[in-house]
């Protein structure tokens, strides 16, 4: 018979070691927000959801104390606020938070009241905390457009964010998906995608991280 006394002490010296090595990866993985927790795939419609609830909404980007314009107004961060709601997440608290423990990572810093609706700060979070997906439109990239992503335009051209929105469910008879977003006068739904300079599109497949904190 052998003696595998000596070979379970290894083994269990070397669980040990490998569990340790496990928690210390997440605990990583937890203080720079790349939580592996999914985002259910299902929350795509809610977010799509909440946009639409915003087209006909009037373009009002002014400051309101509390963060939101009244009901019926809004700017195009909103439909981002009001869609990411939908699905269980608060645009307003994370960007607030994450401003709290990066605020050198944030260009446009005012007050909570504000900060999460200036598209310079959301394309940052989005950069954080959500996969990046091509910019590019076309036959080959179409299919990586997804229902629920965001998109973040730079309409005079200078590569910064000024505008954003929430890809739509419907598609083009070109397989272009529409757009939920308030430009001036007011928020609709429509094939803006290839209108302006594309700087981001991002796809939120996490949990919230204020979650992890």
């Amino acid at each position: 018979m052998r003696d595998i006394s000596s070979n379970k002490s290894k083994c269990s010296a070397g669980s040990r070691c490998i569990a340790a090595a496990m928690l210390a990866l997440a605990a990583l993985s937890v203080c720079l927000g790349l939580s592996g927790r999914a985002f259910p795939a299902e929350n795509s419609s809610a977010i799509v959801s909440g946009a639409r609830k915003c087209v006909g909404n009037i373009y009002d980007a002014g400051y309101y104390s509390g963060g939101p314009p009244p009901k019926g107004r809004g700017a195009c961060t909103d439909v981002l606020y009001y869609a990411f709601l939908k699905a269980g997440v608060n645009l307003q608290s994370e960007i607030d938070s994450d401003i709290s423990r990066n605020p050198a990572g944030y260009p446009n810093i005012r007050d909570r009241n504000i900060d999460y609706r200036w598209c310079p700060n959301l394309i940052v979070w989005y950069s954080r905390y959500a996969s990046r997906k091509p910019t590019a439109v076309n036959a080959l990239t179409l299919s990586e457009w997804k229902a629920g992503d965001v998109v973040f335009w730079s309409i005079v051209r200078d590569g910064v964010a000024d505008h954003c929105g929430i890809i739509s469910d419907v598609r083009t008879p070109r397989g272009v998906p529409l757009v939920i977003h308030n430009f001036p006068p007011r928020c609709t739904e429509d094939d803006v995608l290839t209108r302006w300079m594309i700087v981001g599109h991002f796809r939120y497949d996490r949990s919230p991280p204020s979650k992890y904190y």
